[in-house]
């Protein structure tokens, strides 16, 4: 009897919400923890292009970092429905001319399977 209840106000305390009143979060802040943020911006060697764009498909770069690590850029197809945003036709026109070799600053989005661009600049090579 005396553990049934000992479990029994054991679950309840901890079930119970608690006191705080600060609001709940799903995961930590980017204003207040900026490593938290998915946002990346990476400076690199374009290794590899693979742009399916003019048969329905997607673009894939890898890209080699100053310190040697290969990052997966990804763009999707423009080929969607509803039709894709003019900031994302503006950015295929700024990834068409990219070729292997070229140094690039990017921005993107880290996501499963590499990182999603956002933006991307062809550097000078030096």
């Amino acid at each position: 009897m005396k553990t049934t209840t000992l479990c029994f106000l054991l679950a309840v305390v901890l079930s119970s919400p608690g006191c705080s009143d600060r609001p709940v979060s799903e995961g930590p802040d980017p204003e207040t923890n900026p490593q938290s943020s998915t946002t990346v911006t990476l400076t690199g060697v374009i290794t590899e292009k693979n742009d399916m764009v003019p048969v329905d498909g997607g673009v894939t770069m890898s890209l080699r970092t100053g310190n040697g690590h290969v990052e997966s850029l990804t763009f999707p197809s423009l080929f969607t429905y509803p039709p894709p945003s003019q900031a994302t036709v503006d950015l295929y026109s700024k990834i068409s001319p990219v070729k292997v070799g070229d140094r690039v600053r990017i921005v993107g989005k880290r996501e499963d399977g590499g990182i999603a661009l956002v933006d991307l600049e062809i550097l000078e090579n030096r």
